[in-house]
């Protein structure tokens, strides 16, 4: 991936030129995908976040190719509003990734906890009464500002299962998975083949969250995650491949 000034970011890709252009105009920031210099609406595309003035963007996006898929990446950018509009690329912590690792949780700040079913029954929002050590298949770190950032989830039949954004040893937030609610032996009818003649083989979900806490903005980052869309994946429950982590589409 190459970088050209202001915002350009551009890719050969099986002999086809990939670009992500990032725009910061009147109105804020703006994406285009172009595809041997077409502009595209590619398939699945773009987080944004924001609090109050900020807002941060993971430009991002994916195309069904013939043959392999075409990944568009920008970068994460941030947005500020405070005094006109201005934008700047971010450059987000640097994370160690684990697997099969564990978590420990002191207290659960998520307001909503009470909602899902949190796997620390003892913890309560704003309870500090009893530590929790959550277990996860996949674990990634860092340190920002000597402030320990931890992300913890595991993979399920439609991609990443429920993530845990911790502070700390405090869980700010999480994002939530519910399974498919659909048997087994429908999911070829109901669920894979609707979003196969949506997006071709396979589906990618790029899974992130930026917590504002005590006036600092936590970028939180998994990466981009390629779900297979045929019956056998979805079955064995352990469906998502992290590209960011071990390979790269070609």
């Amino acid at each position: 991936m190459t970088f050209t000034p202001p915002g350009t970011y551009s890719q050969e890709v099986n002999g086809h030129l990939v670009e992500t252009v990032v725009i910061c105009g009147a109105g804020g920031l703006e994406v285009e995908y172009r595809l041997d210099g077409q502009p595209i609406d590619p398939e699945t595309a773009g987080l944004s976040f924001t609090e109050g003035a900020q807002s941060f963007h993971r430009v991002v996006g994916a195309e069904d190719g013939d043959g392999p898929d075409y990944l568009f990446d920008g970068g994460w950018w941030i947005e500020d509003r405070t005094d006109g509009v201005s934008c700047e690329p971010y450059e987000g912590p640097v994370w160690e990734d684990f697997t099969d690792e564990s978590i420990l949780v002191t207290e659960i700040i998520w307001a909503d906890a009470y909602l899902r079913d949190v796997r620390c029954p003892q913890l309560s929002p704003g309870s500090v009464e009893e530590d929790c050590v959550v277990g996860f298949d996949y674990l990634r770190r860092a340190t920002v500002d000597g402030r320990l950032l931890e992300i913890g989830f595991d993979c399920a039949e439609a991609g990443v299962g429920e993530a845990w954004w911790v502070v700390d040893g405090v869980m700010v937030t999480n994002r939530f998975y519910h399974p498919p609610e659909w048997n087994k032996e429908d999911y070829e009818e109901w669920v894979v083949a609707p979003w196969r003649d949506l997006y071709g083989d396979t589906v990618y979900d790029y899974v992130a969250h930026v917590h504002w806490l005590d006036g600092e903005a936590f970028v939180f980052d998994i990466g981009r995650v390629k779900i297979d869309l045929n019956l056998e994946a979805f079955i064995e429950g352990d469906n998502c491949v992290l590209l960011d982590w071990s390979t790269t589409e070609s």
